[in-house]
């Protein structure tokens, strides 16, 4: 009970000491999560693709990128290799706010792990990553 406690207001605290970042550039948490993915991955997915990654409902990343693309930051095509299916590109526009915004939320993590040891940071990583592939293997 005393881990699980510690841990869920880590995260709270963490999301909470994050957030202005995110926020300030006119994002939510769900919207940010996409553009990052689309960084990550060349900037152009499907969908689907985006979806999965995200571990969210096909409704759910429809409503994202709704959002994003009206405020420009996404924009959705037919696929030139398969005029069937769909895909999502960072516009300009998105890859101007996101650069330097994950720069930004990088700065406000490592100031929030600044305070702990280095040997600290990696038996927490070390251990949290346990705890997920065991949770990831039940479901």
């Amino acid at each position: 009970m005393e881990l699980a406690t510690r841990l869920l207001r880590s995260v709270t605290l963490l999301v909470k000491h994050i957030m202005p970042v995110i926020q300030d550039a006119g994002l939510n948490q769900g919207e940010f999560d996409v553009l990052a993915t689309l960084s990550r991955n060349g900037g152009t997915l499907s969908p689907t693709e985006l979806y999965q990654r995200l571990l969210i409902t096909s409704g759910a990343m429809t409503n994202r990128l709704d959002c994003l693309e009206n405020k420009g930051l996404v924009q959705r095509r037919a696929n030139p290799a398969d005029k069937r299916s769909m895909e999502v590109k960072l516009t300009p526009e998105g890859r101007m706010l996101f650069e330097p915004l994950l720069e930004l939320y990088l700065a406000k993590l490592a100031s929030t792990f600044n305070p702990l040891e280095q040997a600290d940071k990696t038996a927490i990583n070390h251990g949290l990553r346990q705890l997920l592939l065991s949770l990831e293997g039940e479901q």
